[in-house]
Protein backbone atom coordinates (compact mmCIF):
# COMPACT_ATOMS: atom_id res chain seq x y z
CA UNK A 1 0.00 0.00 0.00
CA UNK A 2 1.46 3.46 -0.90
CA UNK A 3 0.66 6.51 0.66
CA UNK A 4 0.64 10.24 -0.79
CA UNK A 5 1.67 13.24 1.36
CA UNK A 6 0.21 16.41 0.46
CA UNK A 7 2.50 19.73 0.26
CA UNK A 8 1.06 21.50 3.24
CA UNK A 9 1.39 18.29 5.38
CA UNK A 10 4.90 18.15 4.32
CA UNK A 11 6.04 21.68 4.90
CA UNK A 12 4.36 21.27 8.31
CA UNK A 13 6.40 18.41 9.16
CA UNK A 14 9.53 19.91 7.93
CA UNK A 15 8.64 23.52 10.43
CA UNK A 16 8.12 21.13 13.12
CA UNK A 17 11.53 19.89 12.68
CA UNK A 18 13.33 23.16 11.83
CA UNK A 19 11.53 24.49 15.65
CA UNK A 20 12.50 21.73 16.92
CA UNK A 21 16.19 22.07 15.72
CA UNK A 22 16.08 25.13 17.33
CA UNK A 23 15.40 24.82 20.31
CA UNK A 24 17.34 21.94 21.42
CA UNK A 25 20.31 24.26 19.98
CA UNK A 26 18.69 27.33 22.15
CA UNK A 27 18.63 25.24 24.69
CA UNK A 28 22.09 24.49 24.35
CA UNK A 29 23.03 27.87 24.09
CA UNK A 30 20.82 28.78 27.32
CA UNK A 31 22.63 26.02 29.43
CA UNK A 32 25.96 27.31 28.91
CA UNK A 33 24.91 30.71 29.19
CA UNK A 34 23.33 29.97 32.44
CA UNK A 35 26.91 28.76 33.89
CA UNK A 36 28.97 31.38 32.36
CA UNK A 37 26.38 33.88 34.38
CA UNK A 38 26.55 32.05 37.20
CA UNK A 39 30.49 31.97 37.13
CA UNK A 40 30.92 35.49 36.12
CA UNK A 41 32.69 33.97 33.24
CA UNK A 42 32.57 37.08 30.86
CA UNK A 43 34.33 35.72 27.75
CA UNK A 44 32.31 32.26 27.84
CA UNK A 45 28.96 34.70 27.57
CA UNK A 46 30.77 36.63 24.97
CA UNK A 47 31.31 33.80 23.06
CA UNK A 48 28.10 32.73 22.62
CA UNK A 49 26.74 35.83 21.37
CA UNK A 50 25.98 36.72 17.35
CA UNK A 51 28.46 38.84 15.70
CA UNK A 52 28.38 41.49 15.00
CA UNK A 53 26.19 42.78 17.54
CA UNK A 54 24.61 45.90 16.87
CA UNK A 55 24.14 48.54 19.53
CA UNK A 56 21.98 51.68 19.04
CA UNK A 57 23.85 54.78 17.05
CA UNK A 58 25.80 56.35 16.98
CA UNK A 59 27.48 53.63 18.99
CA UNK A 60 29.78 50.88 16.95
CA UNK A 61 28.75 47.40 16.85
CA UNK A 62 30.80 44.64 18.65
CA UNK A 63 32.72 42.85 16.05
CA UNK A 64 33.72 40.10 18.09
CA UNK A 65 33.62 38.42 22.04
CA UNK A 66 36.56 40.89 22.83
CA UNK A 67 34.59 43.75 22.14
CA UNK A 68 31.44 43.05 24.52
CA UNK A 69 34.61 41.69 27.44
CA UNK A 70 35.62 45.32 27.08
CA UNK A 71 31.80 46.74 27.81
CA UNK A 72 30.63 43.94 29.98
CA UNK A 73 29.49 46.42 32.67
CA UNK A 74 27.15 48.01 30.29
CA UNK A 75 24.97 45.16 30.31
CA UNK A 76 25.61 43.38 33.27
CA UNK A 77 27.00 43.75 37.19
CA UNK A 78 26.15 41.16 39.64
CA UNK A 79 22.57 41.42 40.61
CA UNK A 80 21.73 41.33 36.64
CA UNK A 81 23.78 38.28 35.77
CA UNK A 82 21.69 36.59 38.68
CA UNK A 83 18.26 38.01 37.61
CA UNK A 84 19.73 36.44 33.77
CA UNK A 85 20.46 33.25 34.84
CA UNK A 86 17.32 32.66 37.10
CA UNK A 87 15.42 33.86 34.37
CA UNK A 88 17.48 31.41 31.77
CA UNK A 89 16.94 28.63 34.05
CA UNK A 90 12.56 29.07 34.41
CA UNK A 91 13.06 29.76 30.43
CA UNK A 92 14.76 26.14 30.15
CA UNK A 93 12.11 24.51 32.65
CA UNK A 94 9.71 25.79 30.24
CA UNK A 95 11.29 24.64 27.62
CA UNK A 96 11.06 28.40 25.89
CA UNK A 97 12.48 28.30 22.02
CA UNK A 98 13.89 31.71 22.24
CA UNK A 99 13.94 32.67 25.74
CA UNK A 100 11.65 35.71 27.35
CA UNK A 101 13.86 37.48 30.15
CA UNK A 102 17.20 39.84 29.52
CA UNK A 103 18.55 37.61 27.04
CA UNK A 104 17.16 35.82 23.81
CA UNK A 105 18.67 33.03 21.25
CA UNK A 106 18.28 32.01 17.56
CA UNK A 107 19.82 29.02 16.57
CA UNK A 108 21.95 28.89 19.29
CA UNK A 109 23.35 32.25 19.68
CA UNK A 110 22.46 35.28 22.14
CA UNK A 111 21.50 37.86 19.20
CA UNK A 112 20.11 40.27 22.11
CA UNK A 113 20.78 41.31 25.97
CA UNK A 114 18.95 43.71 27.14
CA UNK A 115 21.36 46.38 28.62
CA UNK A 116 21.80 48.40 31.62
CA UNK A 117 20.97 52.32 32.36
CA UNK A 118 24.85 52.64 32.00
CA UNK A 119 24.61 52.08 28.67
CA UNK A 120 22.08 54.75 28.03
CA UNK A 121 25.04 57.08 29.39
CA UNK A 122 27.06 55.87 27.69
CA UNK A 123 24.80 56.71 24.48
CA UNK A 124 23.44 59.93 25.31
CA UNK A 125 27.32 61.46 25.26
CA UNK A 126 28.24 59.53 22.38
CA UNK A 127 24.85 61.36 20.43
CA UNK A 128 25.85 64.75 22.02
CA UNK A 129 29.71 64.13 20.67
CA UNK A 130 27.98 63.27 17.24
CA UNK A 131 25.36 66.27 16.91
CA UNK A 132 28.29 68.41 17.53
CA UNK A 133 29.81 67.23 14.27
CA UNK A 134 26.41 67.59 11.86
CA UNK A 135 24.77 70.56 9.87
CA UNK A 136 22.52 72.60 12.23
CA UNK A 137 19.43 70.93 10.83
CA UNK A 138 20.40 67.50 11.78
CA UNK A 139 21.78 67.75 15.14
CA UNK A 140 19.53 67.52 18.62
CA UNK A 141 17.98 63.89 16.83
CA UNK A 142 16.69 61.34 19.72
CA UNK A 143 17.57 58.34 17.87
CA UNK A 144 19.47 57.27 14.51
CA UNK A 145 17.25 54.75 12.68
CA UNK A 146 19.94 54.56 9.55
CA UNK A 147 23.47 55.35 9.07
CA UNK A 148 25.12 54.32 5.87
CA UNK A 149 26.84 54.65 2.88
CA UNK A 150 25.22 54.27 -0.69
CA UNK A 151 27.49 54.28 -3.94
CA UNK A 152 28.22 58.29 -3.83
CA UNK A 153 26.38 59.81 -0.51
CA UNK A 154 26.28 59.55 2.80
CA UNK A 155 22.74 58.73 4.30
CA UNK A 156 21.53 59.09 7.91
CA UNK A 157 18.12 58.82 9.01
CA UNK A 158 16.87 60.50 11.91
CA UNK A 159 14.28 60.55 14.53
CA UNK A 160 13.06 64.00 15.85
CA UNK A 161 9.63 62.63 18.14
CA UNK A 162 7.09 61.20 15.92
CA UNK A 163 8.59 62.57 12.90
CA UNK A 164 11.61 60.84 10.68
CA UNK A 165 14.11 62.81 8.41
CA UNK A 166 16.45 61.85 5.35
CA UNK A 167 20.00 63.75 5.51
CA UNK A 168 22.65 62.80 2.60
CA UNK A 169 25.77 64.02 1.82
CA UNK A 170 28.10 63.60 -0.67
CA UNK A 171 30.95 61.34 0.34
CA UNK A 172 33.47 62.86 2.12
CA UNK A 173 32.32 65.76 2.65
CA UNK A 174 31.69 67.11 5.71
CA UNK A 175 28.33 66.45 8.20
CA UNK A 176 29.02 70.05 9.20
CA UNK A 177 27.79 70.87 5.72
CA UNK A 178 24.29 71.26 4.80
CA UNK A 179 22.39 68.61 3.42
CA UNK A 180 20.00 67.17 1.41
CA UNK A 181 16.77 66.50 3.54
CA UNK A 182 13.41 65.40 3.92
CA UNK A 183 10.76 63.96 6.30
CA UNK A 184 10.18 59.91 5.90
CA UNK A 185 7.63 57.46 5.92
CA UNK A 186 8.93 54.44 7.72
CA UNK A 187 7.24 50.84 6.59
CA UNK A 188 8.88 47.60 7.78
CA UNK A 189 9.02 44.45 5.40
CA UNK A 190 8.28 41.67 7.92
CA UNK A 191 9.03 38.96 5.12
CA UNK A 192 12.97 39.94 4.65
CA UNK A 193 13.14 41.62 8.11
CA UNK A 194 14.10 44.89 6.14
CA UNK A 195 12.92 48.93 7.08
CA UNK A 196 11.85 50.80 3.84
CA UNK A 197 11.55 54.71 4.08
CA UNK A 198 10.26 56.62 1.45
CA UNK A 199 10.41 59.91 0.75
CA UNK A 200 10.25 62.95 -1.88
CA UNK A 201 13.26 64.96 -3.20
CA UNK A 202 13.26 67.42 -5.84
CA UNK A 203 9.85 66.02 -6.44
CA UNK A 204 11.44 62.40 -7.33
CA UNK A 205 10.29 59.72 -4.86
CA UNK A 206 13.04 57.98 -3.16
CA UNK A 207 13.16 55.25 -0.95
CA UNK A 208 16.01 53.94 1.39
CA UNK A 209 15.92 50.53 2.48
CA UNK A 210 17.98 49.07 5.33
CA UNK A 211 18.46 45.55 5.48
CA UNK A 212 20.39 45.71 9.30
CA UNK A 213 23.93 45.16 7.74
CA UNK A 214 23.78 47.49 4.65
CA UNK A 215 21.31 49.94 2.71
CA UNK A 216 20.63 51.53 -0.33
CA UNK A 217 18.64 54.07 -2.06
CA UNK A 218 16.61 54.06 -4.84
CA UNK A 219 15.06 57.15 -6.75
CA UNK A 220 11.80 56.48 -8.83
CA UNK A 221 11.34 57.34 -11.71
CA UNK A 222 8.01 59.99 -11.83
CA UNK A 223 6.96 58.70 -15.67
CA UNK A 224 7.00 55.23 -14.95
CA UNK A 225 7.32 54.20 -11.32
CA UNK A 226 10.32 52.51 -11.94
CA UNK A 227 13.96 52.49 -10.63
CA UNK A 228 15.70 55.23 -12.65
CA UNK A 229 19.34 55.14 -10.94
CA UNK A 230 21.93 52.56 -9.76
CA UNK A 231 22.57 51.51 -6.24
CA UNK A 232 26.15 50.21 -4.69
CA UNK A 233 26.75 49.19 -8.33
CA UNK A 234 23.43 47.26 -8.78
CA UNK A 235 20.40 47.61 -10.30
CA UNK A 236 17.05 47.67 -7.83
CA UNK A 237 15.00 45.73 -8.57
CA UNK A 238 10.96 46.30 -9.55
Amino acid sequence: MHYLLCPFLIFTIASAATANEQRIANQSAMRNAVTALKTHNQKALADLVQYPYRRPKPLSAFMNSEDLVRHYDEYFDERSEREAFEGLEADIRRNSIHGTGRILFERGKIVRIEPMIRLSVVLHEAMKQDSVTLSKVAQNYDEILVDCETEDQRVRIERFGPVSKFFAWKKREPLANMPLSAVTKREDLSDSGSVVYTFELLGIAHRVIDSGKNCSEQAIDPKTGRCRIMVDGQYCNE
